[in-house]
């Protein structure tokens, strides 16, 4: 019988010492999803992409039910009939507090931008797409600005309320041992460089989860970030191309109205 316990010490340590070893790189090239090829716009608009701005710590949303940056334990699961123990990140990429990951390896200003530059390109709505850091200098007929407002992560390891002595029991046998739960609130705007002006914006507000088991998506805690954008941004270019017309005329106008007052 003394197998029993060396089997659930082994499957215990397995699963944690996966999640102490484990490194993830934000990778949006790799995510699950595809990015839209679409129909250029009219007039062959330029588009300048900035890095993005960081808007975590200013937007706070009613249905988060904890404004701090951290909370939970999974610890919690060490208490018999606690069916699991869980933690909160508001930012994920300072904590190493996942499920089943160490560490999340993400650089929003730059990786965001360079993901919007991406799907940008692969879009072909734009006749040329580059990163700008000076929105002054860009020479660019447009700016994408990309704000981040939430990031919001919550993980779960799973004890059936047997406590972690008991699960590993469960989870050799297939029962999960975890859950991946994360939000990306993002917001996307077309700034028209001539004016300053933002002529078009699309928010963003997903979640989505990821279930782990001790044989698979062990550290794929934070590639649900990767995948949201990807959606998002999608559905963004999509909404750009079918609303473009809209906006264009305001730019075209702005000629016919000069040579007017010079005819004057």
């Amino acid at each position: 019988m003394k197998v029993f316990p060396i089997i659930a010490a082994a499957a215990f340590t397995a699963v944690f010492a996966s999640g102490c070893s484990n490194t993830s790189r934000f990778n949006y090239s790799a995510a699950y999803g595809s990015m839209p090829m679409l129909m250029p716009l009219p007039g062959n608009p330029t588009v300048g992409v900035l890095p993005a701005e960081d808007c975590r710590d200013a937007v706070t949303y009613p249905d988060d039910d904890n404004a701090n940056e951290t909370s939970g334990s999974y610890y919690l699961g060490m208490i018999p009939f606690m069916p699991f123990g869980w933690h909160t990140m508001r930012h994920p990429e300072q904590s190493g507090e996942f499920a089943t990951l160490s560490q999340f390896d993400f650089k929003p200003a730059e990786d965001l931008a360079e993901a919007a530059a991406l799907s940008l390109k692969t879009s072909r709505l734009f006749a040329q797409v580059k990163r700008v850091r000076d929105p002054q200098n860009s020479a660019c007929t447009y700016l994408w600005r990309t704000r981040l407002n939430s990031t919001k992560y919550r993980g779960f390891l799973i004890t059936y309320g047997i406590t972690y002595i008991g699960a590993p029991f469960l989870w050799l046998i297939g029962f999960p041992d975890g859950l991946s739960s994360a939000r990306l609130a993002v917001d996307f705007e077309l700034i028209d460089c001539a004016t300053g002006k933002v002529v078009w914006n699309f928010r963003n507000d997903l979640g989505d989860t990821l279930w782990h088991w001790m044989y698979a998506r062990i550290g794929a805690d934070a590639d649900l970030y990767a995948r949201m954008l990807k959606y998002a941004l999608s559905r963004a270019l999509t909404d750009l191309s079918g609303r473009y017309p809209g906006i264009r005329p305001a730019q075209a106008a702005k000629p016919e109205a000069a040579a007017s007052e010079k005819n004057k």
